[in-house]
């Protein structure tokens, strides 16, 4: 620490024992290599093979195992088999961190081939994010709109408990680390506020993880807004992450 004060250019016994904000960014300015791809399904056109050889390209030293691979996929990728098609690719071309995110509220049984293809991933740490919107049905159809043909929200639940009991027969990863991780995900906002803690520990309990993602920006009239960040946060992680635009 005393080191770093000296090359801020002041005296240590001006910043210590309290780290001044020149210190911190100081600190805080460090180079960082891109350690995740992030890929929106419907932008891209390419066969899952093609796409995941030419994701490997952008990794340093073209190694895929040093990327983690967020997938952004949509309940029609899920129901055509593309999400799992990718998900397989993926594991084949090196990448061992693949994060797969999508609504699932589509019937059981469109979920089915995708379900069943997770199970047969081996050598890679899977992660299913999935936005479940609220934690009461009720609250669901308000948020999203209740369709003619109903049970979204039954059937959101219905899937991911399915994905929780193939991740606990999956087995490792690695040794220590399971294969597939489940991460139910709910928005804090005025909607679901009352639900929130609720939400949370059934969730942490039943599949082992849950987030609680802010709103990506203040929303007018409601009185839950998201946390300011500090901008050299939001820097390190735009370093860290690449988005990845429609490959040609």
């Amino acid at each position: 620490v005393r080191r770093m004060l000296s090359q801020v250019g002041a005296p240590a016994a001006d910043l210590w024992p309290v780290p001044s904000a020149e210190l911190v960014r100081h600190l805080s300015a460090t180079s960082v290599d891109i350690q995740e791809l992030v890929v929106d399904l419907a932008q891209q056109r390419d066969p899952s093979a093609r796409l995941m050889a030419r994701l490997v390209e952008l990794a340093p030293n073209r190694c895929a195992e040093d990327l983690a691979l967020t997938l952004l996929g949509s309940e029609a990728d899920i129901e055509s088999g593309r999400a799992g098609e990718t998900v397989h690719a993926a594991a084949r071309a090196g990448f061992r961190t693949i994060h797969f995110k999508s609504q699932m509220a589509m019937n059981p049984d469109s979920a089915t081939g995708f379900i069943d293809a997770l199970g047969m991933v081996k050598d890679a740490v899977v992660i299913v994010s999935v936005p479940m919107h609220a934690h009461r049905a009720e609250t669901y159809d308000m948020m999203m709109g209740s369709r003619p043909e109903g049970g979204h929200h039954a059937n959101s639940i219905h899937n991911v408990r399915r994905l929780v009991r193939l991740s606990r027969s999956t087995g490792d990863a690695v040794p220590g680390i399971p294969g597939l991780w489940v991460v139910p995900r709910i928005t804090r906002q005025d909607a679901v506020y009352q639900e929130i803690e609720e939400f949370y520990d059934a969730w942490l309990m039943e599949a082992g993880a849950c987030v609680i993602d802010p709103l990506p920006a203040p929303r007018p009239g409601e009185r839950i807004a998201p946390l300011p960040r500090p901008a050299w946060v939001d820097e390190l992680e735009a370093a860290a992450s690449r988005r990845v635009q429609a490959l040609h």
